[in-house]
């Protein structure tokens, strides 16, 4: 084993659910883990939120599919989600990575973080299992509004992709836009009438003042459990010092159509605790997006 395996830092339990019932990931003969990969952080849009924007190296696939042979020895990688910026700006990058992942590790789920701005060539590529597609309000100039681009995929666009089956909404609940439980539920309607099943809604990170200014507090505005909308499960995620990292809930919506829509909320915690996941960006591995480089 290379020393740098014997760095990544791992925890031994997380996803505590409302009976104080956790997983223990030493269950398991090898632990899982996930891997981000930031492919560049170039972007289209300008979104206020956000605070991933720079110049990266072009990432180097041959060292790449090395480190990620090493890795998948010791480590049941989950999902690898490819990141930016906008990640589909590399789109050629995207489509080579995702094959070499793939051929060393079939199991493993590939998801993309996207605008949309190239939905159609991505939705292609049949070595992307999962589309997260943001959108972040119902009507499209809304949503310009928010990227501050209308270089994004539009209503039309994701209503004749050929793909739905891997497009999952990402909502962040912002004010003025997905700010009460009626703009939930027609947010709902709107995922259902796209053929949409998979959505979820996050609450901001309070990482500057408009984050401050713009939150949203998801147990405001939930709707009231009712025959059509009910929460199947909630958790959150706990690291070695019991420190709370992120709030989750799962609910199952059925919409007038009578579509089923599973849908979850997210609250992630900023916080200087070393992280469990790795991210691989300007051709290093790291222990989380602002962690120590492992090689």
């Amino acid at each position: 084993m290379k020393d740098w395996i014997k760095n990544i830092h791992t925890i031994d339990k997380t996803c505590v659910n409302s009976e104080g019932e956790y997983y223990k990931y030493t269950e398991f003969n090898r632990k899982p883990i996930s891997l981000y990969i930031v492919v560049t952080r170039d972007c289209n849009a300008r979104c206020p939120f956000c605070e991933y924007r720079g110049k990266l190296k072009k990432i180097n696939i041959n060292k790449f599919e090395e480190i990620f042979i090493e890795l998948s020895k010791y480590y049941d990688i989950t999902t690898v989600h490819f990141t930016g910026g906008e990640p589909t700006l590399e789109l050629d990058t995207i489509n080579v990575l995702s094959k070499v992942i793939k051929e060393i590790s079939p199991l493993t789920k590939t998801s993309v973080n996207t605008n949309g701005i190239f939905l159609n060539e991505l939705s292609n590529i049949d070595t992307i299992d999962n589309i997260a597609l943001s959108r972040h309000t119902i009507i499209d100039k809304d949503n310009f509004n928010i990227f501050r681009t209308n270089n994004i995929a539009t209503y039309e666009n994701i209503y004749n992709n050929n793909y739905k089956e891997k497009i999952h909404l990402s909502c962040n609940l912002i004010k003025g836009y997905i700010d009460s439980s009626d703009k939930i539920l027609e947010y709902l309607e709107m995922a259902s009438k796209l053929d949409i099943n998979d959505v979820g809604f996050v609450s901001l990170m309070h990482i500057n003042n408009y984050c401050e200014e713009n939150f949203v507090e998801f147990s405001n505005i939930i709707p009231k459990e009712k025959d059509f909308f009910n929460k199947t499960r909630d958790y959150k995620c706990i690291n070695n010092k019991n420190i709370i990292t992120c709030k989750c809930e799962n609910y199952l919506y059925r919409a007038k159509n009578m579509n089923f829509i599973s849908m979850y909320h997210r609250y992630a915690i900023k916080n200087n605790e070393k992280a469990d996941f790795l991210v691989y960006e300007n051709n290093h591995l790291k222990q989380g997006f602002n962690g120590n480089i492992l090689i």
